[in-house]
């Protein structure tokens, strides 16, 4: 499945790796106006070097580009737009680089689907550094790197810990503080106290705190990139 990179109050951006190399890029525009959208390949996890540049094909008009340095679309209404692209050698592998989400409280969904059926702010909200739960809003602070081993998650070069049992944002260190472990349940598991990391009561604003894993309960399970 497609991992979702960015959420903003008007588009979902959704990244995945294809079997022969190649890589999808979708723009989804929820909005009443079209958007005009431009990614960039550091924003899919490739490395940021100047020599990293995109073949692209819109697989909706079969529009080609070479050596692109970005994507770039106006997205009408309701419209999506959908990307094949073939990144050059100097981009590399792509990280897992994506945006971290958490499904809103029972309340919170059904007001904001009683409000607007087509809205989804409110909804799903996003983890942003250093740590609250907010609404989406495509900012860099919202996407994390999950590595490879134990989900380590980090912002840049701030990883996401658990110090004197809160959750916290430390320099990056290969130490268990930092490590996390992510179950099928959508938990995220701190190697240090095997508590869960939690989202506070739902405000503006909702802080981080750990807590003993429960059994599906809706502020413990976590959307993390594929």
């Amino acid at each position: 499945m497609a991992t979702l990179v960015q959420r903003t109050p008007k588009t979902d951006v959704l990244f995945k790796r294809l079997a022969d190399g190649d890589d999808a890029v979708a723009v989804f525009n929820r909005s009443e106006a079209p958007v005009k959208v431009e990614l960039h390949p550091a924003e899919f996890g490739f490395a940021v070097q100047s020599g990293c540049v995109l073949d692209t094909r819109d697989l909706w008009n079969g529009k080609e580009q070479s050596s692109a340095s970005a994507l770039q679309a106006e997205v009408a209404s309701h419209d999506t737009v959908i990307w094949r692209i073939h990144p050059s050698a100097q981009c590399g592998k792509p990280s897992r680089t994506r945006t971290i989400t958490l499904t809103a409280n029972a309340g919170a969904r059904l007001n904001a689907l009683t409000e607007d059926p087509g809205k989804i702010d409110g909804y799903v909200r996003c983890l942003a550094s250093p740590g609250p739960v907010e609404a989406c809003g495509g900012a860099a602070a919202e996407r994390w790197t999950v590595t490879a081993r134990r989900a380590l998650l980090r912002p840049v070069t701030r990883c996401l810990a658990v110090a004197n049992g809160k959750p916290a944002m430390q320099a990056c260190r290969p130490q268990s503080a930092q490590h996390w472990h992510y179950t099928l349940t959508g938990n995220l598991i701190s190697n240090t106290d095997h508590q869960c990391l939690s989202a506070g009561p739902q405000r503006r604003h909702q802080r981080l705190e750990m807590q003993p894993c429960g059994h599906n309960l809706p502020n413990e399970i976590w959307s993390l990139p594929n």
